[in-house]
């Protein structure tokens, strides 16, 4: 008897418009099939491999019409003698029914639950979400001293792809930059506060992730550490506002529409929280296309009230 002729019985006893005086007719081949296609099992876990999606020919959610022609198969192929016992029949086809709706529902669950998980942490390049042995090597051979940045402190980056080359085309005086984040400190533990959407960041919402991940080896060409000469206030200040930005689920302005303040593209971000913070509205310089006013990457640390303390360009 073949494998497939083995599942006969699971796929008749699937269709719920079965009559249970045909399955018992059928009763003696049932008990054959089931036999069968559990010493199949047994040998396939043996081998390493568990089965757990329904080994009928046609699947987990086969056609009706298919399942009354395995059926017709099954009354031409095996027409075995009857067992006298009504009670151990009805038994077969309740015991192998629940054992086709288990393997379905653990079949549902894994197949789920591998969904979920590669949705959650599988890393897809440009943007990874972790990094490898030699990334992680990478990033720590670039020297940066994490307990030597504060809270507020500004990290650019230079980001790898289309769009980040087509941002340094929108810097006034220095094109280095295409990002920008804010130090944010967690159980002493350095984090960037940065807003991002596309590809990058599906939700739009503004994001808080560590500063390696930030300055990722495989997604960025360089980054650069500046802080402003604000007091311990206004530095405290700064940082709580992007603590309620955050919190709010601030989201990545697409249009760059500085009018608004629900929505914020990153140096916009940064640009608004630290003029509330000085209470100085020309702390920082805006840059204009067509009479628009905007933020410029460079506008943040190219100002008296800025300088430089770590810059890197990965190899």
């Amino acid at each position: 008897m073949s494998k497939a002729t083995a599942n006969i019985g699971y796929v008749l006893l699937r269709n719920q418009s079965v009559n249970l005086a045909e399955a018992t007719q059928r009763r003696g081949a049932l008990w054959i099939a089931f036999f069968e296609s559990f010493l199949y099992r047994v040998l396939l876990v043996c081998n390493g491999f568990i089965p757990f999606v329904p080994s009928h020919p046609f699947g987990m959610a086969g056609p009706i019409c298919l399942e009354r022609w395995v059926k017709t198969l099954f009354s031409q192929q095996l027409a075995f003698p009857l067992l006298p016992q009504q009670a151990s029949s009805y038994l077969c086809v309740l015991v192998m029914i629940a054992i086709d709706r288990i393997r379905q529902g653990i079949f549902t669950v894994v197949f789920g639950l591998f969904v979920f998980y590669t949705l959650r942490y599988i890393d897809f390049n440009p943007y990874p979400k972790w990094l490898t042995e030699h990334q992680l090597a990478q990033w720590k051979g670039a020297g940066l001293d994490e307990a030597s940045l504060m809270e507020g402190d500004l990290v650019l980056r230079h980001s790898k792809g289309f769009v980040a080359d087509a941002i340094l085309t929108f810097q006034t005086q220095d094109p280095q930059y295409s990002h920008s984040g804010i130090v944010k400190k967690i159980n002493g533990e350095t984090f960037i506060y940065h807003a991002t959407g596309g590809e990058e960041n599906v939700s739009q919402k503004m994001k808080c992730e560590p500063i390696a991940i930030y300055c990722h080896p495989a997604a960025t060409y360089k980054f650069g550490v500046f802080r402003w000469d604000l007091t311990e206030t206004q530095r405290n200040d700064f940082v709580a506002i992007l603590d309620r930005y955050y919190k709010s689920g601030m989201e990545f302005d697409l249009d760059f529409d500085m009018t608004t303040d629900s929505k914020m593209y990153c140096s916009e971000m940064i640009y608004k929280a630290l003029i509330v913070a000085t209470n100085d509205t020309s702390y920082i310089d805006l840059s204009n296309v067509l009479d628009k006013p905007y933020v410029a990457i460079d506008n943040l640390y190219l100002n008296a009230h800025c300088h430089s303390i770590f810059k890197y360009e990965y190899e």
